[in-house]
């Protein structure tokens, strides 16, 4: 091969090595800046399905009169608004995202006349108390279409806020909320998917390794390029 066109080949590889690199960089770089797999706990702007994360363990459970009012349970209280045949209200608590700073509390919701989910028009408000919750600390809501955690209003759950040993939410109906450390969780304004909390490091390593070594081929390709000469004719 005449070094004119291994010159050529040669370069031709390494341009196409710095425009991979360029490709995988550019969404890890995007990632990490509106809210996807690259930050830990950091949720979507807010979700539309409802649901419960799954694997929760029965903390308790209150009967609630047809008049409504107030009851509680071991560090559970909720007070709903009146119904025709009152309601029997489940406390399950399971596992939340990785900053979070107590159990996620899953409540459900059914009609004790006939056992099933209730499915008339409810009012919640749940307060749960640990000792782990404080002031500032954000509310997540789980999200049942895209299986994560998200700021509400999501699903059932409309708003919520926290209080030194406490977070209260508000509830229309069945529904998993949790607590987030407030080091953890800043809602990205865009974000549209909820996150893994999966490190993005290896990634961003991956990326700029491949980014200088095509670089440094480059600079190979361009010091072994012979040089032109110009004849001087008398």
């Amino acid at each position: 091969m005449y070094p004119q066109r291994r010159s050529h080949w040669f370069g031709s590889i390494v341009a196409g090595v710095i425009m991979a690199a360029l490709t995988c960089a550019f969404p890890l770089a995007a990632g990490a800046a509106t809210g996807g797999s690259g930050a830990p706990d950091t949720p979507a702007s807010n979700g539309t399905g409802s649901g419960d994360p799954g694997g929760e363990s029965v903390l308790c459970t209150v009967t609630a009169p047809a008049a409504g009012g107030t009851q509680s349970c071991s560090g559970v209280s909720v007070t709903e608004g009146a119904t025709t045949d009152g309601l029997t209200i489940v406390f399950s608590t399971g596992t939340g995202p990785s900053c979070a700073v107590a159990p996620a509390l899953t409540v459900a919701v059914t009609d004790p006349s006939t056992g099933a989910a209730y499915t008339g028009t409810l009012s919640l408000s749940v307060t749960y108390t640990h000792s782990g919750i404080d002031t500032g600390q954000t509310v997540l809501a789980f999200d049942g279409s895209s299986g994560g955690w998200v700021l509400p209003p999501s699903g059932s759950v409309s708003s919520g806020a926290t209080a030194a040993g406490a977070v209260t939410a508000n509830l229309t109906g069945d529904g998993s909320f949790v607590v987030d450390a407030a080091t953890c969780s800043s809602a990205i304004a865009g974000a549209t998917v909820a996150v893994t909390g999966k490190p993005f490091r290896a990634e961003e390593y991956l990326a700029g390794a491949l980014v200088g070594g095509g670089l440094l081929a480059l600079g190979l390709v361009l010091r072994r390029r012979p040089r032109r000469t110009t004849a001087l004719h008398v």
